[in-house]
């Protein structure tokens, strides 16, 4: 039977599979890496499992650093994962990129934990997201939402759609002091995070609901079939 930790790093190698299937750049921190020499050496996790590279210069400059936490649990995501993936990105201080902390789970993400890290900047992404970027790497059409950081780099590598790279961040040092007009934006931001977030919740709810509707859909057609393919029986009766 595999361990929870051979299951952890199974997801590990699958997450960072699937980012460079996409196009982006990813190594793991277990590995030596030229993201993240020095605290390779010192064995440290510090709470991200891979970081991942985008990087765009054909339009304009645009680069982002992702520093990716990967919980492959069938409990509740913890604000635990959440302040190590923020904690993890900070303590590396990159100044090359725009930086952002992601999450990746297959949990379920209470609301509480869905507002903890958006006040942190933490990107959450679950099935639901990737089952959009899924969708998109089959060559099915994407809506334009309002996605994370990653899920949009992503997106424009799938897709090569420029209104993806357009929404995404100019170069610049995302751990870099911020003035007090921007703090100010930001504190003023904190009610719209707050209903996006329920909208994001409400979607997401809503396409599982789909998923749920057409399950039931596909056996009710089976049933169906085999009522049709079932032979009559004979109504006849033998004279006695």
């Amino acid at each position: 039977m595999i361990s929870a930790v051979e299951k952890g790093m199974e997801f590990e190698k699958h997450i960072k599979g699937f980012i460079e299937k996409c196009g982006m750049k990813a190594t793991r921190t277990s590995k030596s890496n030229v993201y993240d020499p020095e605290c390779y050496k010192a064995g440290f996790d510090g709470g991200i499992d891979i970081i991942a590279e985008f990087v765009n210069t054909q339009k304009y400059q645009k680069s982002v650093m992702f520093y990716i936490q990967c919980k492959c649990h069938n409990y509740p995501l913890s604000k635990q994962a959440i302040c190590e993936a923020y904690a993890g990105m900070h303590a590396r201080q990159s100044e090359r990129n725009n930086n952002c902390a992601v999450v990746i789970t297959t949990s379920e993400v209470s609301q509480e934990t869905r507002l903890y890290a958006k006040s942190l900047g933490v990107e959450l992404v679950t099935r639901d997201e990737f089952s959009i970027v899924d969708q998109a790497r089959k060559g099915m059409p994407v809506g334009y939402g309002n996605y994370g950081i990653f899920i949009k780099a992503l997106l424009y590598l799938i897709t090569k759609d420029n209104a993806w790279l357009d929404s995404l961040p100019y170069t610049k040092n995302a751990l870099s002091c911020i003035s007090t007009t921007e703090d100010y934006l930001k504190r003023c931001k904190v009610d719209f995070d707050k209903a996006q977030s329920y909208l994001d919740s409400a979607n997401a709810l809503e396409r599982r609901a789909e998923q749920e509707r057409q399950k039931a859909l596909d056996i009710q057609k089976v049933a169906v079939l085999r009522s049709l393919q079932r032979e009559p029986k004979s109504s006849s009766l033998e004279d006695g």
